[in-house]
């Protein structure tokens, strides 16, 4: 496999089993997207019950509309042998060195053209929302929300025989926030906080009828359509606290949390995810962490932040035994990042950061990683650190020219595995951006 194209490795069918079969693919798919959003806030502070509020009531518009297509390609190229193959054809990706051979974008004599369109995706919403804060006494807030979505949905998909299948219903989702601040000092509070959210069946865009993908999800076992499954929760508790101390130069925020997510779609067992017939409301996830951040001027001139974050991800339900009690897939355990930056000037700043992940297993998305025979996880995705440098000059109050480099050194890394273990997605090489701030 090329790094940083998609493409399948297998082994070649061979009495020493002593090289492999490749073969290259590409992006096929096309997407036009339309988006027309309307947001309206209302802020206004009443004194209720003698206590002064701090209301936000709000409503939204929206309309999305995705078409996704699939593009026609078309190779003169086979796939051939690589490795310790004596003698490898014209058409090999890799040389008998390892190293990708020259001229690998046209290697294939690929012809790309605009095909069919496949998913035609649509979902029109409406928000209603309110929000209030308030103090009780010296020490104590309280925070609470409420949120409204009533939505329409109505996706049609097409297959290769241009026969067409229509998925369309509507729902009512509430949800909602709150939670209690109490401050024990000026410079120090503790916090504790619930809120909810909820994922429509059928809500990523780009999959279609692809169940196991977060796509249309229908019930195998009598057909019925979407309207039939419950949307899909998630629940948040968190616990924490701030503390600006040293001055105010510096600020530690720590907290522990929970992630619990309920009635989750689920691909039936042996099935490859693509299938729109699926388990409906049948998986539940959770994930629990705990994290730090620290914020400062270490002087004058040197600014630093810092932050981790350790979690444990667990499948609490499944419709596949085995998956019960295991990680979710791509799902990192700790995540860690440092950021410095000096003012060199008044006008000019330079700076670093180092961010860290680390190691993960490639599945099927809200499920666990894909098992091997003996129930270990296959298709792990190394840990990685990147290293990007930036530099901020202010020309003026109005005037600001900034230049980022990211991945510094050329780390080669991946980000996630796909479900079959066929490709990675390929983190970002080494790349620059010079950006100019005007403010009018």
């Amino acid at each position: 496999m090329v790094p940083g194209a998609r493409g399948s490795t297998t082994n070649a069918s061979n009495p020493d089993g002593v090289y492999e079969t490749t073969s290259l693919s590409t992006h096929q798919g096309w997407q036009d997207v339309r988006y027309a959003v309307n947001q309206t806030n209302v802020y206004f502070a009443p004194e209720i019950a003698g206590q002064t509020h701090q209301l936000i009531v709000g409503f939204e518009l929206s309309d999305h509309s995705v078409m996704n297509g699939i593009y026609d390609v078309t190779n003169s190229g086979p796939n051939c042998a690589i490795g310790n193959s004596a003698t490898p054809n014209a058409w090999c990706a890799t040389g008998p060195d390892g190293k990708p051979v020259p001229g690998l974008r046209t290697l294939m004599d690929r012809q790309i053209d605009k095909g069919r369109w496949d998913i035609d995706w649509n979902v029109d919403t409406m928000s209603l929302y309110l929000m209030d804060t308030f103090d009780v006494g010296e020490h104590w807030t309280l925070f609470a929300g409420l949120r409204m979505d009533s939505f329409e949905f109505d996706t049609v998909t097409q297959n290769a025989a241009l026969e067409k299948s229509r998925y369309d219903y509507s729902d009512t989702l509430l949800n909602g926030h709150v939670g209690v601040v109490y401050n024990i000092r000026p410079d120090a509070t503790v916090y504790v906080g619930h809120s909810t959210a909820s994922d429509i069946n059928g809500g990523e865009s780009d999959v279609g009828s692809s169940c196991g993908y977060g796509g249309i999800c229908v019930d195998p076992n009598n057909d019925v359509f979407i309207a039939d499954s419950a949307p899909e929760t998630t629940e948040n508790i968190e616990l924490g606290t701030k503390w600006n101390i040293m001055e105010e130069r510096l600020l530690i925020n720590a907290a522990v949390f929970q992630i619990t997510k309920s009635d989750v779609m689920e691909q039936t067992p042996n099935s490859s995810g693509y299938e729109s017939s699926g388990s409906q409301n049948t998986g539940k996830n959770r994930v629990r962490g705990f994290e730090i951040g620290l914020t400062g001027n270490i002087t004058g001139r040197l600014q630093a932040q810092a932050g981790a974050s350790f979690m444990e991800a667990e499948v609490l339900e499944s419709n596949i035994p085995a998956q019960i009690g295991k990680t979710l897939s791509n799902f990192a355990d700790t995540t860690a990042f440092v950021q410095v930056k000096y003012a060199v000037t008044d006008a000019l700043s330079v700076g670093g950061a180092l961010k860290y992940e680390s190691e993960k297993y490639g599945g099927q998305p809200d499920s666990a990683p894909a098992l091997t025979a003996d129930g270990k996880y296959a298709q792990p995705v190394p840990d990685y650190a990147v290293v990007d440098l930036f530099a901020d000059y202010q020309f003026s109050k109005k005037v600001n020219l900034r230049m980022n480099i990211g991945n510094v050194f050329d780390e080669e890394y991946y980000l996630a595995v796909y479900r079959s273990g066929a490709f990675l997605y390929y983190g970002d090489a080494f790349n620059g951006r010079l950006t100019l701030n005007y403010e009018f």
